[in-house]
């Protein structure tokens, strides 16, 4: 089409008998306009937005044929740097390894269930907000997401938010709490997923997408839980993805074992452990050395997770800071350290490479008579 400059004082553009009028312009005019703003593809729907979403991937062809990925980098959680590897399966298998200095640590589910092996190489199962992280993940990075009605899960209305510069997606589920997916509405790629409950919010964004084979993936990914007004944030760096690994359901399942790793004496099938009663504060207390320290006092607790040392007391042993977390608990919420340990002796029973929490706990040996050292269950 050639335009022509024409002045405003000579004949009519248009000759005797054309059908133009101003509306048909000034329509026409607009509906170019609209289309020179307006995305590359639109959507209107749920379906329409994750037919776009799955588009942006790589398509159909290539996600159908994409069944398991390892995918392996760096983390880093509250200053403290560590290597992982996700590994996933279809139809929602999830398993994240994280290793660091002398400890190791694994999350997994299957969309169901979950469990940990945690750093002492105990092994339980997970409940509450960290199933609700390991449940999302592992939906989000085995993309079941895509088919709602074959994993249990509800999609509903989508909505424009964000100037028009998002799609988000309500999702509702047997196995997890309500969580919406937001999409970028002109990449359409997933940029933040959220859940919330009544104790707390989970957050997972997704950045620097990039194409591998025919798909593509984030290669950052940042996980944030708020718990009592506490933000536990962990940023996860992908730096390779292997996307034809051999991997087994096994590998998902929960171990058998549900022990640390004890060792007795040579010969010996069971052990005594002599433990004494404080009439007085009605602590039990029991005696134990950290690697080569001279045997000393700690409190028994049934109840907790850990065990935990007088920051005061385990200083001269130099114990190297391995990660540290959120603990909650009665009097609220506090950032632990956890240190590596290669050995804790109780009597003639050894537990070999694990990890201790520290924390200041003056107050609780000041109640406990003041020789208690540290204070948890080993």
């Amino acid at each position: 089409m050639t335009l022509h400059a024409r002045d405003a004082s000579s004949e009519p553009l248009h000759p005797p008998g054309a059908s133009f009028s101003i509306r048909t312009v000034a329509t026409a005019a607009l509906l170019c306009w609209v289309g020179l703003l307006s995305p590359s593809a639109s959507a209107e729907t749920t379906e329409e937005v994750l037919a776009q979403h799955r588009k942006a991937l790589g398509g159909d062809a290539a996600l159908a044929k994409t069944t398991a990925v390892v995918q392996k980098g760096t983390l880093e959680h509250m200053g403290v740097t560590r290597s992982f590897m996700w590994s996933t399966m279809r139809p929602m298998f999830f398993r994240e390894d994280s290793v660091g200095t002398g400890i190791q640590e694994t999350i997994a589910s299957d969309g169901k269930t979950a469990w940990n092996r945690a750093f002492n190489g105990v092994v339980y199962g997970v409940s509450g907000a960290d199933r609700t992280a390991a449940h999302l993940t592992g939906l989000l990075l085995t993309r079941a997401y895509l088919a709602p009605d074959d994993h249990d899960l509800e999609a509903g209305e989508a909505k424009r938010s964000d100037g028009d510069r998002t799609w988000t997606v309500p999702f509702s589920g047997r196995h997890l709490p309500p969580f919406e997916l937001s999409f970028d509405a002109k990449t359409w790629q997933l940029t933040r997923a959220t859940c919330k409950d009544s104790r707390g919010r989970l957050e997972l964004t997704f950045e620097d997408v990039r194409k591998e084979g025919d798909l593509r993936f984030p290669f950052k990914v940042v996980r944030t839980m708020v718990r009592d007004g506490v933000n536990d944030v962990t940023a996860f760096t992908v730096k390779n993805i292997d996307r034809k690994p051999t991997l087994e359901e096994s590998a998902f399942e929960r171990p058998m074992e549900t022990g640390g790793r004890f060792r007795l004496p040579e010969g010996q099938s069971t052990v005594s452990v002599p433990l004494q009663f404080n009439a007085s504060t009605h602590h039990i207390l029991v005696q134990a050395s950290i690697q080569d320290s001279p045997p000393a006092w700690f409190l028994l607790d049934s109840a907790a997770h850990a065990t935990v040392l007088d920051k005061g007391w385990m200083a001269p042993l130099n114990l190297p800071v391995v990660d540290r977390v959120i603990a909650s608990g009665a009097g609220g919420s506090q950032m632990l350290e956890l240190h590596g340990v290669e050995r804790i002796r109780i009597g003639g029973l050894e537990l070999g490479s694990t990890v201790v929490a520290s924390s200041d706990l003056s107050a609780l040996l000041s109640a406990a008579g003041g020789r208690d050292p540290g204070h948890g269950g080993v």
